[in-house]
């Protein structure tokens, strides 16, 4: 299915196109021996939990190619001699900087966002707490998908209670989490937002870019977390997205995630996942809320 708002399909992680803009700036390396390939493909699953095959062998050698010159190795034997001496873990982090894929769109699957305004909201106002509204974005990439949903918020709430919700934005890329942060988009970009919204939420930023306004920029925190990592967060979350990230761990990986997306959630929380993934053959508790929204129950079933 075609996202509504851009008429094409959009993805966050893993390894799809489109690529980087370095992937053919460089002299292409020596191939990887198949050995090679593996143990590289097994660092970034030790690392991120992201699943390489065979078949993305020539993705992941473009991706590689100007990483490659920049440190001077020869080959992906070098690079590997390279990871393995790393005690910081920064190159590591580099690559999966290099490996992952962050291609988003403000307001994809909009029935997430229609749902978390006429339902999750209600549900978050109707249980009296005197906190304001927490919710993660997961898997924020540039940005797009925590600002969409602190417009959907802020269009509910109204101007004058802002403070009424609060965004957690995280990503495993550095590189998407300092342009989330700056949350600053091509004009281009914006054409899934209403104009009305456009006007009212951002500011402009040079002779073609577009910046979210401060008032709401403060409601949304950009930080660097991979998911397989502990997470630092003590409090609970009325909605959690997390969209198209499962579909690129293995079945074990999930099973955690799940579990921890459900002790991370509030009771009555929802969880949002990508439209091409599914809880089914995971165990769980959560109820199924709607196609790829899903509550944890207010009480557990016994």
């Amino acid at each position: 299915m075609k996202n509504r708002s851009t008429g094409r399909p959009a993805a966050r992680a893993g390894l799809r196109a489109p690529v980087h803009a370095h992937e053919a700036a460089a002299p292409a390396p020596p191939r990887a021996s198949s050995v090679d390939f593996e143990e590289l493909c097994e660092i970034v699953r030790r690392a991120s939990g992201i699943k390489i095959d065979a078949s993305k062998e020539t993705l992941v050698h473009a991706r590689l190619r100007q990483r490659l010159n920049e440190t001077g190795a020869r080959n992906v034997s070098g690079y590997l001699q390279m990871l393995r001496a790393d005690a910081t873990g920064r190159e590591t982090a580099i690559l999966l900087d290099l490996i992952s894929t962050n291609v988003t769109s403000f307001f994809r699957e909009q029935h997430h966002f229609d749902h978390l305004a006429k339902v999750a909201l209600p549900a978050h106002q109707a249980s009296g707490s005197p906190d304001p509204m927490r919710v993660w974005s997961a898997a924020c990439s540039s940005g797009e998908e925590p600002y969409s949903i602190a417009m959907t918020l802020a269009d509910r709430l109204g101007e004058d209670r802002l403070r009424r919700f609060l965004i957690l934005a995280t990503d495993i890329s550095t590189r998407m989490v300092a342009r989330s942060e700056r949350a600053s988009f091509a004009s281009a970009a914006l054409v899934p937002v209403r104009r009305d919204w456009r006007e009212t939420w951002f500011e402009a930023d040079g002779a073609e870019d577009r910046r979210v306004v401060w008032k709401l920029r403060d409601r949304v925190r950009s930080r660097h977390l991979n998911l397989l990592d502990p997470w630092p967060m003590k409090r609970s979350f009325s909605a959690i997205f997390c969209r198209n990230v499962l579909i690129y761990f293995a079945q074990p990986t999930c099973q955690r995630l799940v579990q921890r997306f459900w002790d991370q959630l509030a009771p009555g929380g929802y969880l949002y996942i990508g439209h091409s993934e599914s809880l089914s053959q995971l165990s769980h508790g959560f109820e199924y809320a709607g196609p790829t929204i899903y509550r944890r129950p207010l009480e557990v079933k016994a």
